[in-house]
């Protein structure tokens, strides 16, 4: 059974519905069962076929804390199976639990009520019709698949060879750095302006590394069903472990890793950002291979906890590219298009002053329709301009 909340109660005479809100925001219209008369701000118990099974007395449910089941009870802790993980909480004051009782977890890690005497069986929280390794798959890319390399880079080569540097080390050689007495360990954080080449590099890193790439973004993982997206988040972390050298790459980490509060609408990142750092914390020597690399260009909004030493403590700022840095990415992108052989990239850097790779990228784009559409079967310096004069506009 899925666990939701009353918002409010509709009636058109004949069948009463109920809009219900999810723990993690998402509305839904129900019909409510005659031997049912559930009240705003109720929690109730919803099955697999979105029918309304019971009511549960109001349990502050709207906080959008987690549930869990009660596996033993130790004095003032207890062990709590929370979505098939087994977790130690605090037992709060005034609160008595037994086995089996269904309890409400605050982000604080504290049991605030029993919510129910009997286990309360939730849907699987991925997708019905999802399978999780199905889904994890899709996030998975080997480095074969990746078929980019350092060349494929232009700018910043000095920070950035010895970015690819230190990442081989902690992923191949593991064994020598422990021998003196380095702990292989690593969580970067690449910050800068939107189009500086932060993901590109990030695959770059795992191709050249032979390690697996990951990349998430924090949209993608989110559901409305409560504990998808922790779920979710653990299942990643294990497929990474078991597919060592491996890279977790956290694509714009802020939406997942924002600063927590405490604010009604910020339970759902509180929880979030409290799973990411323990899976992070669970990266240490134990693993052959793992890195967790996040990217932002919000550095300010990410929660402080994920920056902490032995997290995301190691921060690579990407800059926008000065003349050679411009001339050097035209270069290599050019590569995937009809460029005339006359047109010289230093032109085009000296022209594209404050550019970043993404631009560039999107003058070629703009600078072959106008090709194809005089005639042409090369893109010639003449469409180029053209192209600048009206994507500098949008600039």
């Amino acid at each position: 059974m899925r666990y939701a909340i009353v918002a409010r109660v509709v009636s058109d005479g004949e069948v009463d519905l109920l809009l219900v809100e999810w723990g993690t925001g998402g509305i839904d219209v129900l019909e409510c069962p005659d031997d049912l008369s559930p009240d705003s701000g109720n929690a109730i118990l919803v099955n697999r076929h979105n029918e309304v099974e019971a009511i549960i007395d109001p349990v502050g449910g709207d906080r959008g804390n987690t549930i869990g089941v009660v596996k033993k009870v130790l004095d003032e802790r207890a062990v709590v199976d929370v979505g098939g993980r087994l977790s130690v909480y605090d037992i709060g004051d005034g609160v008595t639990v037994k086995e089996d009782n269904t309890v409400e977890i605050s982000d604080r890690a504290i049991i605030e009520d029993c919510i129910n005497p009997s286990p309360i069986q939730r849907d699987s929280l991925i997708p019905e019709k999802t399978d999780i390794n199905e889904y994890v798959d899709d996030l998975r890319f080997s480095s074969e698949e990746l078929t980019v390399g350092f060349e494929d880079f232009g700018g910043m080569w000095e920070q950035l060879e010895h970015v690819q540097k230190r990442v081989d080390l902690m992923l191949n050689s593991r064994d020598k750095l422990e021998q003196v007495g380095t702990e292989p360990k690593l969580g970067a954080l690449f910050y800068g302006k939107p189009g500086t080449g932060k993901t590109f590099f990030a695959k770059i890193l795992a191709s050249e590394s032979n390690a697996n790439f990951y990349r998430i973004r924090g949209p993608e993982i989110v559901t409305k069903w409560v504990g998808d997206t922790e779920e979710i988040l653990r299942a990643l972390f294990q497929d990474a472990k078991n597919n060592e050298p491996s890279i977790l790459f956290f694509d714009e980490i802020d939406s997942l890793g924002s600063k927590r509060g405490d604010g009604p609408n910020q339970q759902f990142g509180n929880r979030v950002v409290a799973q990411l750092l323990s899976l992070m914390d669970g990266v240490d020597k134990a693993s052959e291979g793992l890195l967790v690399i996040g990217s932002t260009n919000r550095v300010d909004d990410i929660d402080e906890a994920l920056l902490r030493p032995g997290r995301l403590d190691w921060k690579v700022k990407f800059e926008i590219p000065d003349s050679q840095g411009r001339a050097e990415i035209f270069n290599s992108l050019r590569q995937e298009y009809e460029v005339a052989d006359s047109v010289d990239a230093g032109e085009i850097a000296s022209m594209t002053e404050g550019w970043n790779g993404a631009d560039l990228e999107s003058l070629l784009n703009e600078a072959g329709i106008i090709s194809v559409n005089a005639g042409r079967e090369q893109i010639t310096m003449t469409d180029l301009i053209i192209s600048y004069e009206r994507r500098a506009d949008q600039l």
